[in-house]
């Protein structure tokens, strides 16, 4: 404990097994170019600011904790033992000296945790770390964060962030468990989240990925995704957008192998293989572009940005039952050129969004009763048209559309399926095909609401009639103009 005047080791080395506390400040601790090691059994606390040169960790067991002061120090060598920063604490290593992520981090309650590694060294999972509504930001780095490359890794979270800012995430299999824990929170990388690892399954949270540089994204077979954020900009890393490295057209980074590879600029983030999500897509800005992979959404797709099928391998599956939406917002861009959407609920092309679907495009509804077709943006066209859903179920064009649905290409009814115009308009320029056990409704007058957020669009169980007296004239209008 410092409570006057100054302690100077003179370059000398300090072990504590206690607690550290300089009630004197700045002046009261001349860290020269020593190290202080804490390598005590129990819990130690740093209970005021600090600034350290070299801040060794070799505990055999629990942890450094640093409830509210800001510590920093200029490298960060772990053996053995963790940190605890809560109650609005800063933890800070400008320098990494283990070639990794080792050793246990907790970050809580408002706590900030920000780890910087030199260009020629990992910022790989080698440790624990558990986020409880903190924020662990890692800086630098070779390459990508690999879950793990030397030693078994876990990750628990429930809130908070945890933000890779130079680099991404690959789910690497080489034999190390990864234990994820992942209920809440969002992981937040620069560069791509991809990998081969089969056991990755957050059940909560959600994946961003930011900034300009085009990435990728992927998982293992077996592996998912909960929520994924894709939010790719032009930003600076320094704030500063005259500073060539953030305005050039390209950046180029070094690979695991040692070998340079030059990715552009151009907010683009393409799938490298089949990709899983169990619970909401949303494309806030910049592009995703499925390269021919399968993308499965569980339910909800929110569309800002753009939204690129061009390949006619890509496979789009969005939705679980009639609630679910893929929808496209103002300003954003539906370039659906080639490939297969699946949709088991709505889809919405509102009104000042891009949204042209071609004749090489499919979009075929599925499922249960309910869902189907809307359109709000005066220039928006539909390719080719599927009704396939269960036996002896309907899907309609949304009651609140505002303009017509235009379809380009096929529209097919299946067999045993239904089809509900509502009061609305459809227009066919190609082939319309239907079957006999296939049914199609051009008089309904009413929506029958359904209670159970599906805003009334469509009638899925036995809630009374609503009907729409005076809002427009009754009946639905087809014209198939082959």
């Amino acid at each position: 404990m410092i409570n006057s005047g100054i302690l100077d080791p003179d370059d000398n080395n300090i072990e504590i097994g206690g607690n550290w506390t300089n009630n004197v400040g700045d002046a009261g601790f001349m860290e020269g170019s020593g190290r202080v090691i804490f390598s005590g059994s129990q819990s130690q606390y740093c209970t005021t600011d600090e600034n350290f040169n070299i801040l060794e960790l070799n505990k055999p067991s629990n942890t450094l904790d640093i409830y509210g002061p800001d510590v920093t120090c200029n490298s960060y060598d772990w053996s053995s033992g963790g940190i605890d920063v809560d109650s609005g604490g800063n933890f800070t290593a400008l320098d990494l000296v283990d070639n990794g992520i080792f050793g246990e981090y907790y970050c809580k309650q408002g706590s900030v945790i920000a780890l910087h590694q030199d260009n020629t060294s990992y910022i790989d999972l080698n440790g624990t770390i558990y986020i409880d509504s903190g924020t662990i930001n890692v800086y630098g780095g070779s390459s990508s964060s690999y879950w793990s490359w030397d030693s078994d890794a876990s990750i628990t979270m429930n809130s908070g962030t945890l933000n890779f800012i130079d680099h991404g995430v690959n789910l690497y299999d080489n034999g190390y468990n990864l234990t994820d824990n992942i209920s809440g929170g969002t992981i937040k990388t620069s560069g791509g989240f991809t990998g081969d690892r089969t056991d990755f399954n957050p059940t909560g949270g959600t994946i961003e990925l930011y900034g300009s540089t085009d990435v990728n994204i992927c998982h293992g077979l077996g592996s998912t995704f909960f929520n994924v954020n894709i939010n790719k900009t032009v930003t600076s890393r320094s704030g500063d957008l005259t500073n060539e490295r953030n305005t050039s057209p390209y950046v180029e980074v070094m690979e695991r192998d040692g070998s340079i590879v030059r990715r552009d600029r151009a907010n683009s983030v393409s799938l490298v293989g089949d990709c899983v999500i169990t619970n909401d897509l949303t494309i806030t800005a910049g592009e995703l572009t499925l390269s021919g992979y399968e993308l499965s959404v569980a339910h909800n797709c929110d569309v800002y940005g753009t939204l690129n099928m061009i390949n006619a391998a890509d496979v789009l599956n969005v939705g679980a039952d009639y609630s679910d939406e893929l929808t496209f917002n103002l300003g954003s861009t539906a370039n659906l050129s080639n490939g297969i959407v699946h949709i088991y609920g709505w889809i919405f092309p509102y009104s000042g969004c891009s949204f042209t679907a071609t004749t090489d495009n499919t979009i075929i509804f599925n499922g249960i009763t309910g869902g189907g077709l809307s359109n709000y943006e005066p220039t928006a066209t539909y390719g080719n048209i599927e009704i396939y859903k269960n036996a002896n179920q309907r899907t309609f064009i949304d009651y609140f559309s505002t303009e017509p649905v235009v379809v380009n290409g096929t529209f097919t009814v299946h067999p045993d399926n239904e089809f509900d115009i509502q009061d609305e308009t459809m227009i066919v320029h190609g082939n319309f095909s239907e079957t006999s056990s296939s049914e199609i409704y051009l008089y309904l007058n009413y929506s029958r609401g359904t209670g159970a957020g599906d805003k009334s669009r469509i009638g899925t169980g036995n809630t009374e009639k609503n009907y729409r007296e005076g809002s427009r004239d009754r009946g639905g209008s087809l014209e198939i103009d082959t």
